[in-house]
């Protein structure tokens, strides 16, 4: 079992709403999951194990990048990606234990599968870092209703 852990404005915070789509680190994940949301939709119909398909794919999001190198194999590699990108960030993945009262971080399965809901879903606009509709704060708690944060 996990251990409490205080959510902070970097971390992903699973939940439904407002508050958790106004979380400064959700709006992170979705500014990563923007930014390679292409390149996941090229592998979209690769099987897992069609080795040609996927280097047809790998090759077309190539092409569509801007470095023009190959520097995804697979779905999974993107949400890889996509994940280190929100651990390097200093962020975590909290989901809120209602039997304990307290946050939690979640299994690596938990985040990959938040992550690639994300990446098949509908792209979200989120504002910029520098824009001050998406100004952060670091009591990230403060901003999410009491029986979340309580």
């Amino acid at each position: 079992s996990s251990s409490a852990v205080d959510p902070a404005s970097s971390d992903v915070l699973f939940g439904r709403g407002k508050p958790y789509q106004k979380h400064p680190g959700n709006l992170q994940l979705h500014r990563f999951t923007n930014r390679y949301k292409s390149t996941y939709v090229a592998f979209k119909d690769v099987h897992p194990r069609d080795r040609k398909g996927h280097e047809i794919a790998a090759a077309a999001a190539a092409a569509a990048s801007s470095s023009g190198q190959i520097e995804f194999t697979s779905k999974q590699s993107i949400v890889d990606k996509v994940i280190s990108l929100v651990h390097e960030s200093g962020g975590r993945f909290l989901k809120r234990n209602e039997r304990r009262g307290c946050w939690e971080v979640v299994s690596n399965i938990e985040a990959r599968s938040k992550v690639a809901h994300i990446l098949r879903g509908k792209r979200r606009n989120v504002p910029e870092v520098g824009d001050s509709s998406g100004a952060s704060n670091d009591n990230a708690a403060a901003d999410l209703p009491n029986h979340i944060t309580a």
